[in-house]
């Protein structure tokens, strides 16, 4: 940045005599215009390579912790609740304004807690307490320099066709996009056409119950019947 300001400066510099001598009547020397082309061309160079797009690892935290579709918690050392992010809000209904505890949100016995606060991913699903969730959990013990663990951060990710018990109605609504989404990913095979139609109204019923679009009858394409 320091550069880029000398640089004008200098621009600043050479282009004064351009337009201060000619107030005095004497010519202004002609080589002030090649000086002010060289600083401006220094500027843009400077400029653009002072400006290089760069994705630093705090920004990518950021949009991990801020975008990503997976609920993240910070623990302290004792399992209480220091943050989380918007996902895990919704997927968990916490509630900020109280002191939580993992234990508060996630049915979990002391040994699938124990793993968790030590870092360890866990095989099997946990419920949420509150919302009825499956989740599948992962977490990472953070350390001081001295190797101490002052914290755990959990990341848990919906588990929802694993899950043995009804699914919920927002569950079910989040499992009836994946025809959509599948008809748009093999949308681009030029070849198949059909693959798409087919993919999209896969779980269509002929008597129009199904979903994504409620079709019925012969409004369903042939492929997908």
């Amino acid at each position: 940045m320091l550069k880029i300001v000398l640089v004008n400066l200098v621009m600043f510099l050479l282009a004064l005599p351009d337009t201060l001598l000619p107030l005095f009547g004497i010519p202004s020397y002609p080589s002030s215009g090649i000086g002010v082309t060289i600083a401006f061309i220094g500027t843009i160079f400077w400029t653009t390579k002072e400006n290089t797009f760069h994705i630093s690892k705090s920004n990518i935290i950021d949009a991990i912790y801020n975008e990503a579709n997976i609920a993240i918690i910070a623990l302290d050392d004792a399992g209480n609740m220091d943050s989380c992010n918007g996902y895990a809000k919704n997927m968990l209904a916490i509630d900020e304004s109280r002191d939580c505890k993992l234990s508060d949100l996630l049915e979990a016995n002391e040994q699938q807690l124990s793993r968790i606060m030590e870092g360890k991913k866990l095989s099997e699903h946990l419920m949420s307490k509150k919302t009825g969730i499956s989740c599948s959990v992962c977490s990472a013990v953070s350390r001081d320099t001295y190797g101490d663990s002052y914290g755990v951060v959990v990341m848990i990710t919906d588990a929802i066709i694993n899950k043995t018990d009804r699914l919920t109605d927002e569950e079910f609504a989040e499992i009836k996009k994946h025809p959509v989404i599948g008809g748009e990913i093999l949308s681009g095979i030029s070849e198949m056409p059909d693959i798409e139609v087919g993919a999209r109204w896969h779980h269509e019923k002929y008597d129009g119950t199904g979903y994504p679009d409620c079709l019925s009858g012969e409004d369903i394409s042939e492929v997908a019947r």
